[in-house]
């Protein structure tokens, strides 16, 4: 007979495999349409489950949508280290970089990152989590370009207005070009943002922009 705890691993596998398949269920379905389109009965047929099974998991479609969110791993934080870090002498070839580091997060997860922008403006409970992942990106931004007045490679006078209009900047930008087919040219979307930014922090034609 097996014991008791091979029981209740198992057990715990079925769900973590049950909770994947709808999760993988629902980003493969973004992929081709609008999450407003995509009904609960679409997620759970491309997964070949019930609805009883999709609330074990989730109390709704929107925190499915957080799930989501959660589990793609988006790495914003780890696009922008090299930059919020400061390590480096050439900063503006680091912000680049981040820059271009973003854009291929929205290239692959753009749909799913648009779906939670819609949501917010519909659910007060996704609009707290959406404006909490804003303000902490603004927050990293505004004191990475102020360690740079301050060690003079830059002469913002206001690095948290600065921060605030270039951090919902690309966030437009990128749901514009990337949030639904077709998608939009990465590498020219990449090296626009780049030089917005550079020129606003460094002055133009620092970090001049890879061919």
């Amino acid at each position: 007979m097996s014991s008791r705890p091979d029981v209740q691993a198992r057990h715990r596998q079925r769900r973590l495999d049950t909770r994947r398949r709808i999760l993988d269920a629902a980003l493969s379905l973004l992929e081709q349409h609008p999450w407003s389109e995509i009904s609960l009965e679409q997620i759970m047929s491309r997964a070949d489950l019930t609805r009883t099974a999709f609330y074990r998991h989730f109390d709704d479609r929107q925190l499915l949508l957080v799930a989501l969110l959660e589990d793609v791993g988006v790495g914003f934080d780890d696009a922008a280290a090299d930059w919020w870090g400061g390590e480096t002498d050439d900063p503006a070839t680091a912000l680049r970089e981040g820059l271009r580091e973003l854009v291929q997060i929205f290239v692959d997860h753009g749909r799913l990152l648009r779906a939670i922008s819609d949501a917010a403006n519909q659910d007060p409970d996704i609009r707290t989590i959406y404006g909490e992942l804003a303000e902490r990106l603004i927050k990293a931004n505004a004191e990475r370009i102020a360690a740079d007045v301050e060690a003079g490679r830059s002469s913002v006078s206001d690095p948290e207005a600065i921060s605030n209009a270039l951090t919902w900047m690309n966030e437009r930008v990128l749901q514009n070009l990337f949030g639904q087919t077709p998608l939009g040219d990465a590498d020219r979307t990449a090296a626009a943002l780049g030089d917005v930014w550079v020129a606003t922090i460094y002055g133009a034609g620092a970090g001049a922009a890879k061919n």
